[in-house]
């Protein structure tokens, strides 16, 4: 291939590249028409959500759980609460208010599964008292290493070996041991870890979590502590480690992997080889390793005392979590002389023994250097940890070496020797015995070979490289014939490289102009089609200057519309041109212009609707008004009993009709924006035991109770629309009695914590164990002309437009409304709402004798 076949096909893959992002520019919008908001049952139970398919939790379903919190950490984060059932993480950010542990929360939510388990995003709750912590599940370590008691209270206790605080995010970490089973512990907000706890034997209660990797799949367990007033030391250590009795290493290599005592021992002897990360020592008895991260200080011969946690590492004995002193300095012990026969024996291991053999391979990991050698027959490795030698010991292959280190043997399970390995310390062990001859047999074939291959692999490349460029250009060509836009790329000199046929018929250009290549000739013939061409000639200076890249619409002078999207067109990170796209967007123009026509009509009726409604309601109101006034003078003079009921029927019926043209007056107003709030003192007491006594007397001819309860924290007086808060109230209470045939209604009215001293926030419930509504009802409560069902009118009367009045009021004073109930066995409406309290008199509150209140209406 030459030089301008090559350049030919860079420029091919750059085009390709602009058109897929021009496009990609060109379909963008249509992204934000899609959305899709899952619909489901509302899952009330921890244990429900936890048995959730990562398919179902994908839906969204929708949560409403109530449970305390028991852990809460913002750093990485975590957040769990626990309900009756089992317990729940959150996905908790800052935006959400932080949590305290033991907070008793009401939380709503939506299922989602990112990771191991299903959870709960968009959370959204409110604190509705405190709880002390669940009881706790008397867990077993292997069981928390799976998910049986994932994000439970869970209760465990070992012994701790080591503890650490992370200076960056403050979490104190926890290793415990159970026997040989190990698990981590988690605390937050520490800075220093406690003195005593090294050794010490803890009972600790937190929340049971899991450890996984990127493919979700559990590695362990771990237990998110709250704070250390859930942790009880059983047992302390010595508070010297060095004045524990010393063991002997004979008896300790006698333990198995599932003895090992989780308890701190004391060792004496001598250290026989330092290697990275570890060193050995012996006794009268055996010998073991030793893992210390630091060995700097420490040599062979050396006297120690060691004090640490007994564990198998490789089918090995040693001590981790260790403090050594060193007591004096003496010989280094000298190497064992040893063939392979008698490593196999497995009598000289853990060892220091010296080994010759021929190294056949230098490989390295990132945490060790090994060499693979050969004496007669046996393959056996020499390990380094650590990989410190990082050059020369490539020139050891085919050389003859003793490798004087620890010989380590791994046995099978019925206790034989299977192999060994020879761990050594550093280049001061290898002794080269005979150096490797430089050109050998295998360098000679190794040489051959690369060069054949190099050639093959040369020739192959050319060939694939000369089809992989035909395609491509058959790719693109065929991409910009098969798009709907106009395509047309330009170079950075202005000659035009590269166009579809799409891009002719939208200009009707001729064949000859294209084929100039002239980009001003194509701009020259474009001015006489557009609208306005100065715009072309202005936004092609601009991007020729500037480089800028986005979209621009284009009018023709015929009515049609276009869209232009340029980008850059880079090779090699170099700007070598720009590629334009055009597409017609006529007819959303044109549906654009249309639906702001519909929108501004459809305003229009609107006003005019709610302007009829609310000179209708005042002209039907005023002969009402009337109406109803002379019907009560009528009922105060003498009449017969015949002539008192119709009168009596006649001034119900205009009361009613009263409300329902109130009712459709407020609705008016609200709808038309003309409804505004006083801001006026007054006493909450005397709103709403106002409404109260107004709810008896409609009740006073059914077996209903109605009962006050006010919490004891309400302020005195507050500022805001005492007419329109008995309006909600009322209305809520007139549907309770209205529903409820016999029992009790409560209205319970409580202050909700908040921040702002210069406002109160008050949450209002009125309980009945009235007729219910069912779920599908409840839906659609709240909106204009609706009620539960289609016979509720007919039955109980209405108009369905008090529930939505009362909700639109509620948001006029920065409140919500709801209600949750169950059909046959009641309803609970309420409703919050934020009031101005005087400066002067924030902490005033109602008198202790007013504060709270049963009242009941006999039956």
């Amino acid at each position: 291939m030459d030089v301008c076949e090559e350049d030919y096909a860079l420029r091919l893959v750059s085009i390709g590249a602009a058109i897929l992002r021009v496009s990609a520019l060109s379909f963008g919008f249509c992204g934000s028409l899609l959305s899709a908001t899952p619909v489901g049952t509302v899952i009330t139970r921890a244990v429900d959500l936890r048995a959730l398919t990562p398919e179902q939790a994908a839906r969204g379903y929708p949560v409403h759980l109530r449970g305390v919190v028991t852990y809460f950490e913002p750093t990485a984060p975590d957040m769990f609460i626990q309900d009756s059932s089992g317990g729940a993480w959150i996905v908790w950010t800052p935006k959400h208010p932080r949590p305290k542990i033991g907070d008793l929360i009401d939380l709503t939510g939506q299922t989602q599964q990112v990771d191991l388990a299903p959870d709960i995003k968009n959370p959204v709750w409110r604190v509705v008292g405190k709880r002390e912590m669940p009881i706790p599940v008397h867990a077993l370590p292997y069981e928390l290493k799976s998910d049986i008691y994932d994000s439970r209270w869970v209760e465990l206790t070992g012994i701790v070996h080591a503890a650490a605080v992370d200076p960056v995010d403050h979490l104190l970490h926890i290793e415990v041991a159970f026997g040989s089973d190990h698990l981590p512990a988690m605390v937050p907000n520490f800075d220093r870890v406690p003195s005593d706890w090294v050794n010490a034997r803890l009972r600790m209660r937190g929340v049971a979590g899991a450890v996984f990797n990127r493919k979700n799949q559990i590695m362990g367990g771990i237990l998110y502590m709250p704070s250390l007033r859930f942790a009880t030391v059983l047992e302390r250590p010595p508070s010297a480690p060095f004045d524990a009795p010393v063991e002997k290493i004979g008896i300790l290599e006698k333990f198995s992997a599932r003895s090992v005592a989780a308890r701190r021992v004391h060792v004496r002897g001598t250290i026989t080889k330092v290697v990275p990360r570890r060193f050995f020592m012996v006794d009268k008895t055996g010998s073991l390793r030793v893992l210390k991260n630091d060995t700097s200080g420490l040599s062979a011969g050396d006297q120690v005392d060691v004090v640490g946690f007994p564990s198998i590492v490789d089918g090995h004995l040693a001590l981790e979590q260790t403090l050594v002193r060193r007591n004096g300095s003496g010989v280094a012990p000298k190497p064992i002389p040893i063939d392979a026969t008698q490593a196999l024996t497995g009598r000289f291991d853990s060892e220091l023994v010296a080994m010759e053999g021929h190294v056949k391979a230098v490989s390295r990991t990132s945490d060790e250097t090994i060499l693979l050698l050969e004496q007669g027959k046996t393959l056996f490795t020499g390990t380094l940890k650590g990989n410190p030698l990082r050059a020369g010991l490539e020139g050891l292959r085919e050389a003859r070496i003793r490798l004087t280190g620890v010989c380590l043997v791994q046995w099978n399970d019925t206790g034989n020797p299977l192999s060994f390995q020879i761990q050594f310390g550093s280049h001061r062990d290898i002794e080269v015995l005979e150096a490797p001859p430089w050109f050998t047999t295998g360098r000679a074939l190794s040489i051959v070979t690369f060069l054949a291959v190099a050639i093959l692999a040369m020739l192959a490349w050319v060939a694939v490289l000369r089809r992989r460029v035909a395609r491509q250009a058959v790719l693109l060509r065929t991409t910009l014939e098969s798009t709907a836009d106009g395509i047309v790329g330009v170079s950075d000199g202005g000659e035009v490289v590269v166009w579809n046929q799409k891009f002719a018929s939208i200009w009707g250009m001729p064949e000859r102009i294209l084929r100039t290549g002239d980009s001003n000739r194509f701009i020259e013939f474009a001015y006489s089609q557009l609208s306005d061409p100065e715009q072309l000639f202005a936004l092609v200076e601009r991007e020729r200057t500037t480089g800028e890249r986005g979209a621009h619409t284009l009018a023709f002078k015929d009515g049609r519309v276009f869209e232009r999207h340029s980008e850059p067109l880079r090779i090699d990170g170099k700007t070598v041109g720009r590629v334009c796209g055009y597409r017609d967007i006529t007819n959303r123009v044109r549906a654009e212009a249309e639906l702001k026509e519909a929108k501004e009509a459809a305003e229009a009726a609107s006003r005019a609707k709610s302007e009829f409604l609310a000179m209708m309601s005042h002209e039907i109101r005023t002969p009402m008004h009337g109406i109803i006034a002379m019907t009560s003078l009528l009922l105060d003079s003498p009449l017969i009993p015949e002539q008192r009921e119709w009168l009596q029927t006649i001034h119900t019926s205009g009361e009613l009709l009263i409300t329902v043209i109130n009712d459709i007056l407020d609705f008016s107003k609200i709808e038309a924006g003309k409804l505004t709030l006083e801001r006026v003192p007054f006493a909450i007491d005397e709103v709403v035991r106002g409404c109260v006594v107004n709810a008896r007397e409609a009740a006073r001819s059914k077996p209903i109770a109605i009962r006050l309860e006010m919490a004891r924290n309400l302020p005195a007086q507050v500022f805001g629309d005492p007419v329109r808060l008995s309006q909600i109230l009322l209305n809520l209470l007139s549907n309770a009695v209205k529903f409820t045939p016999e029992g009790i209604v409560t209205v319970r009215v409580s202050r909700v914590p908040q921040a702002s001293p210069d406002c109160v926030k008050l949450h209002f419930d009125i309980i009945d164990t009235g007729i219910g509504i069912d779920s599908a009802a409840q839906a659609r409560l709240f909106n204009s002309f609706s009620q539960a069902d289609t016979s509720t009118t007919r039955k109980y009367g209405g108009t369905g437009l008090g529930l939505a009045i009362a909700k639109r009021l509620a948001g006029l004073m920065n409140g919500t409304i709801g209600v949750e109930s169950t059909l046959g066995k009641g309803s609970r409406f309420w409703f919050c709402i934020e009031l101005e309290t005087p400066m002067e008199a924030t902490h005033d509150t109602l008198p202790i004798s007013a504060s709270h209140e049963s009242a009941l209406q006999p039956a």
